[in-house]
Order: C-alpha cells, then structure tokens, then sequence
C-alpha cells in the first residue's frame, strides 16, 4: 500500500509537513512533535471483487499527554471517511477501529498515542 497520498492528505489538511513532522513507515527519535503512518498487517486482496482491505496505524507524538491526543483527534476526523480517492485509490471507508491509545513510557520522556484505522479501496 503507497501510504503518500495519505500523507499528502494530511498535509491538504493542514496536519503537517512531510520529512518535518509528518512521516511515512518511520520517524526520526529526534523528533518531538509528529505524526507516522504506518502498515504493520498484511493488506488483503479481494481478486475476484477487486478491492484491497486491511487496516494501518497512525502515531502521534507530542512533549505531553494532551498534546498528541489532540493531534489524534484530527487525525481521526480527517480518516473518517467514505468514498475518498487519493492517489490511484479510491477508499469505500476509512474508519477510526478505536479511540486513542496512550503508549507505554518511552526512554525520551516523550508521549505517543496510537490509532488503527480500517480501510477498503480499489485502484482507480
């Protein structure tokens, strides 16, 4: 799954800027603010019906608790969708699977939040 028209989208939505804090399948430690999108399932693949499902994650980060969580609710209000294309997919949904989830403690002291989104596209 390309996961840069999903980044372009965040960026129309003034969610960021890609490489400064809006990152695709990693982000940099050093960074204090941002947010990833990411894959760590298997897309499936419906040959006969043609379409791809599955679901990807995003993870905001932030210097406090607050402060990703309301990243994340952005984030989930710009991925609750219903007939979007981006790029060469057209998304039958993108819908948040739960609401966010506070990471463990990590060494920098900075806090994360998580949210799987379910997706269904097709190629267009």
């Amino acid at each position: 799954m390309d996961l840069e028209p999903l980044i372009d989208y965040l960026e129309r939505e003034n969610l960021g800027t890609p490489g400064v804090d809006l990152f695709r399948h990693f982000m940099p430690s050093e960074v204090e603010e941002g947010i990833l999108v990411t894959v760590r399932t298997a897309i499936n693949i419906d040959r006969y019906l043609g379409y791809c499902e599955g679901d990807f994650q995003v993870i905001a980060r932030g210097k406090d608790y607050d402060q990703p969580r309301l990243f994340m609710v952005e984030v989930m209000k710009a991925f609750n969708q219903q007939g979007l294309t981006l790029g060469d997919m057209y998304f039958h949904y993108i819908l948040p699977k739960h609401e966010p989830l506070l990471f463990p403690k990590a060494e920098s002291d900075l806090k994360e939040v998580s949210v799987n989104f379910e997706f269904k596209f097709s190629l267009v």
